[in-house]
């Protein structure tokens, strides 16, 4: 584990593994590769991958600084990413993005599409709707989320810190929505730069990302496939590691 400057800020990382394959972990909302990820860097085939997880600047052990929500926040953490991977010497490497993370996937997929090798993104959206506005409004009440995807930030970061950047990032899809005619565009301007084989995986028990969302990647991606979990929430890859584990590796080695 080492930190490493990066566009200004002091990123921390962590390598695990030795494999000829690496793949960088883009985390969800507010979280951070040793939380978000801890089933993968657990589960993948450690002698075929090199996993590179990381904090973005405001996230876990990259404060300082304090983390706000620029209305391109999604396009700063992509360049951090990029000049992070960079910084590290790697001239190829694939993704594996959730939530976020996965609108991430897809702005670096675009920025880099000749040093991305293959993409794996799950529970993003490509755009906001009005009604997804009303629903992100709702979030900022850290109450009702579930124990399993909040409940290990809220004790790492602690309630006052924890409560200031999940209203901050509510909030910040508003601030978007003043520059926006209905719907905020998100990523969806850039998929069709995208080159590498895409991996879209969807839990149609999702409470906050529809599946017209994963739909939309799939059509506007050139070379992109769909796999569905029928008992998927939001967080399926923690739902359900052995069998995302397996599809996503099936699909990196392929």
């Amino acid at each position: 584990m080492s930190k490493i400057l990066v566009n200004g800020v002091e990123l921390f990382y962590q390598k695990f593994g030795t494999g000829e394959h690496v793949v960088l972990l883009l985390c969800g909302g507010l979280g951070f590769g040793n939380i978000h990820y801890k089933p993968q860097i657990e589960g993948f085939d450690l002698e075929k991958f090199t996993l590179i997880s990381w904090d973005p600047r405001g996230y876990g052990q990259s404060r300082p600084p304090k983390r706000v929500f620029p209305k391109d926040f999604y396009y700063i953490d992509a360049d951090d990413a990029i000049a992070l991977m960079e910084k590290l010497g790697y001239e190829s490497y694939s993704l594996l993005g959730w939530s976020d993370g996965a609108i991430l996937a897809a702005i670096i997929g675009a920025k880099k599409s000749e040093k991305v090798r293959k993409i794996v993104k799950w529970g993003g959206n490509a755009f906001c709707t009005p009604d997804m506005l009303v629903v992100y409004q709702g979030l900022h009440d850290g109450s009702i989320w579930s124990e399993d995807a909040f409940g290990p930030l809220m004790k790492y970061y602690g309630k006052e810190y924890f409560d200031c950047i999940l209203k901050a990032w509510c909030a910040s899809f508003k601030t978007m929505d003043k520059d926006s005619e209905g719907n905020i565009d998100i990523c969806s301007e850039y998929l069709s730069d995208i080159k590498a084989p895409t991996l879209i995986i969807h839990g149609m028990k999702d409470g906050l990302v529809v599946k017209l969302h994963a739909d939309f990647f799939l059509e506007k991606i050139k070379d992109s496939k769909l796999v569905v979990f029928d008992e998927g929430d939001h967080h399926l890859h923690l739902q359900f590691p052995e069998k995302f584990n397996r599809i996503a590796q099936e699909f990196l080695l392929e």
